[in-house]
């Protein structure tokens, strides 16, 4: 009779990690992310939600990737709006309070400095 060799199988409760800035890069596994954006949608309230995309590892002035206005429950699944969009353009993302804006500037990557004045955000100088 041959032998097999051993070959561990992933239980249920392990997974891997994601390392998707949407899914919370290297600190979050996919599972916990997809859980707590369930617990978002669990309010059923929809709110114009702003995310401020940044690459911190470039030099003051020039950190600025882009902004977008997407309709979702939360943080995260503003994210995942922006995904589903295309108009993530990566990086390090931060979340505030929509600021009164204009409909024309819902769904779509802003990235004009003319733009983002009218929000009421400047670009820092280098």
């Amino acid at each position: 009779m041959k032998r097999r060799k051993y070959q561990p199988t992933m239980k249920s409760t392990q997974r891997k990690k994601c390392i998707c800035v949407a899914c919370g890069g290297d600190g979050f596994d996919r599972v916990s992310v997809e859980m707590k954006m369930e617990t978002e949608e669990l309010t059923n309230k929809l709110d114009w939600q702003f995310l401020y995309f940044s690459d911190p590892a470039k030099p003051a002035g020039q950190k600025f990737l882009g902004a977008v206005i997407v309709e979702a429950h939360g943080f995260l699944t503003a994210i995942r709006r922006a995904h589903q969009l295309g108009i993530n353009p990566g990086g390090a993302v931060y979340h505030f309070d929509a600021p009164a804006h204009d409909p024309s500037m819902r769904n779509r990557l802003i990235i004009d400095d003319e733009t983002m004045e009218k929000l009421g955000y400047k670009r820092r100088a280098a």
